[in-house]
């Protein structure tokens, strides 16, 4: 009986345990079901019927249609039909395939790159992480720091993928898997990869050879701004001096560039004595000429007598910045002092006057800001003071 033969079940098809440790993603050259019911649908279908209503009476058995494994269907470009299998299997005796009409509106090309398409992303199983149940409590634990307003006695739930969970990202199977769910993003999006590219060509012919941003005004007589290059990853940061049209200090001074010029003139203001404060280009250098995976800059921010600079910076893209100082009076090889600031989320804000301190925010192991502190320049970060501290961690 063919049922009976349906159902029984392969001795040495591998089972898989429940507990089992992560593999890695299934082999590909699994059948698509859905894709050979849709391919059986339209080779049995009279779709290219010329008149008349279209006959679907293979659906009741009264017509054999043709198999669907006899309608040939594109292979993925990754499939090699040399070495057997699947792929080789739909090649041994390729039928012609069904003439779809314009009545469907797709041409036989259109519809034959769909079945290929589905085809290949059938075979681009995703990552599977195994389900290892495993009894987690809500509520007040003994000996865990959750605030206030608990259930009391906790609740348990079973979670079958709390074992995913990694804080210290130490666990090399969770770090396996994030790898292999990487890998398969890349390839399904690899036939994006042509557009994308031809996308980025295009925008990157309308940008500009530079571009600079509108001047902001800062009380004590400087103008801030930042610049980009067409052929820069990151911007740089300038200031300016503001000065009255016609007085000495303009005449003394040195010229901005036009760009900046004409900007400033638009606004009403008249800058000289262009200086150059940051560049991020330079901080994308990781120390031998190449460049970092990743940067993320906050500010920079001058201090109330613009004496001081301060900006903040991310390397590895997990929102925990340093903040650094530097010294606008002293040459570059001078300018940074040596005490930095750790685990901050960025925020920062100088004292209303002078340079003494300044005030910012700092993160606890989860990345989240939980207190302000202030912190005097010069002075080790262990000195800093607590300003305020939500001790709530909800």
């Amino acid at each position: 009986d063919d049922d009976d033969d349906d159902d029984e079940i392969d001795d040495d098809t591998p089972m898989r345990a429940a507990d089992e440790s992560y593999q890695g993603p299934p082999a590909a050259g699994f059948d698509d079901s859905q894709g050979a019911g849709v391919a059986f649908f339209r080779a049995g279908a009279s779709l290219n019927t010329a008149v008349g209503p279209t006959d679907f009476s293979f659906l009741l058995g009264k017509a054999e249609a043709p198999s669907a494994k006899d309608t040939p269907v594109p292979l993925s470009p990754e499939h090699d039909i040399a070495a057997g299998g699947y792929a080789a299997d739909m090649q041994e005796s390729p039928a012609p395939a069904p003439d779809f009409s314009m009545k469907r509106m797709r041409s036989q090309d259109q519809v034959m790159e769909d079945a290929g398409a589905k085809r290949w992303a059938a075979e681009l199983q995703p990552p599977q992480p195994p389900p290892r149940p495993q009894e987690v409590l809500f509520g007040a634990v003994p000996g865990e720091e959750r605030g206030t307003g608990l259930m009391n006695p906790p609740i348990s739930r079973t979670d079958p993928f709390h074992w995913l969970r990694d804080d210290s990202h130490t666990n090399e199977e969770v770090q396996q898997l994030l790898r292999d769910e990487d890998g398969f993003c890349c390839r399904m999006l690899a036939p994006l990869q042509p557009l994308s590219d031809e996308l980025y060509k295009e925008m990157r012919n309308h940008e500009r050879e530079s571009s600079v941003g509108l001047p902001s005004i800062y009380p004590g007589g400087y103008a801030y701004y930042g610049r980009g290059y067409r052929n820069e990853k990151y911007g740089t940061h300038y200031r300016a001096r503001i000065v009255s049209e016609g007085s000495a200090d303009s005449a003394d001074g040195d010229p901005v560039p036009a760009d900046i010029d004409v900007l400033a003139a638009a606004v009403g203001l008249k800058l000289v004595d262009e200086e150059l404060l940051l560049d991020e280009n330079d901080l994308n250098d990781d120390g031998t000429g190449a460049p970092r995976p990743y940067l993320s800059v906050c500010g920079p921010e001058p201090s109330a007598d613009h004496a001081w600079l301060a900006y903040a910076e991310d390397f590895e893209g997990n929102d925990s910045y340093r903040i650094r100082f530097h010294d606008t009076a002293q040459a570059d090889e001078l300018r940074d002092d040596p005490v930095e600031l750790l685990e901050t989320d960025g925020s920062m804000q100088w004292d209303a006057t002078g340079h003494a301190g300044m005030y910012y925010v700092g993160h606890d192991h989860e990345y989240r800001g939980y207190v302000v502190r202030r912190h005097v320049v010069g002075m080790p970060q262990a000195e800093d003071s607590v300003v305020l501290e939500e001790r709530d961690k909800r």
